[in-house]
């Protein structure tokens, strides 16, 4: 597997050192910049546009809008964490950073008409009640999108080990073929919430069902890594022999 490893300035060390120490990339809290970097970052030549707008949903920390803002998009930004909003507020300041957060929930929020070049959708389905769900956000989400603009996503799918160790575990609660209730404490508060596994082509699918052009697709399960290009996270599971399912699209809007 080659690995992507961007050429950093101390000062992008130093910001992506404060991001990653507050979160789980690594045992002891450090994302390890060895394995690379965030998946969307690979294709920044299509995903970058000089002075252009982008559009972070479920940013968190900021991990992952965090290197276009650093090349000068402007980024607007919602996640209804307010905790991780706040961190990464505090970030904007010390930096200086053309981020816009904005706290609420992006299942129902109206982006706009033809107002972004880029989106990023990371990691941002897994707790959503439904398929349904997931495309009536993408939905929105290709309105907002400028004709000749770019979305990444990237989600989980039932080739993923979870999905079957989730069916075989009697305390997690099946809901249907795509959602299990299960405990989780990525929003900071241990507590029982949905776990939504797509089909492994459900998104291309519905991506070529609106006309729009493949840039990038990886539908095929994985072992050993979490994210489907670089090593990231291999360390967090079990000796890095785990099933993965993450699914990644990069699609333009014609």
């Amino acid at each position: 597997m080659n690995v992507f490893v961007p050429q950093w300035t101390p000062t992008q060390i130093d910001l992506f050192y404060r991001i990653t120490t507050d979160t789980e990339m690594e045992p002891g809290g450090h994302w390890a910049f060895s394995v690379g970097d965030p998946e969307s970052w690979r294709y920044e030549q299509q995903l970058v546009v000089p002075n252009g707008t982008l559009l972070d949903l479920g940013v968190g920390h900021g991990r992952s809008c965090m290197s276009y803002a650093l090349k000068g998009m402007n980024v607007v930004a919602y996640d209804h964490d307010t905790e991780k909003l706040d961190f990464l507020d505090e970030l904007i300041k010390d930096y200086d950073l053309p981020i816009q957060i904005n706290y609420g929930d992006i299942r129902y929020v109206d982006f706009g008409t033809n107002v972004y070049d880029t989106i990023l959708c990371v990691d941002l389905f897994v707790h959503f009640p439904s398929r349904y769900a997931v495309f009536n956000l993408l939905d929105r989400a290709l309105t907002a999108l400028k004709p000749g603009g770019h979305l990444f996503v990237r989600a989980v799918g039932k080739e993923d080990f979870r999905y079957g160790l989730y069916q075989r575990d009697p305390h997690v609660e099946v809901v249907n073929e795509d959602v299990m209730r299960a405990y989780c404490s990525c929003s900071g508060t241990y507590m029982i919430e949905n776990h939504l596994f797509l089909g492994q082509t459900d998104l291309l699918q519905y991506f070529l069902l609106q006309g729009l052009e493949i840039v990038y697709s990886r539908i095929m399960p994985h072992i050993g890594a979490k994210n489907v290009m670089f090593g990231e996270d291999w360390h967090s599971s079990s000796g890095g022999k785990d099933r993965h399912g993450a699914i990644t699209h990069i699609v333009k809007r014609p």
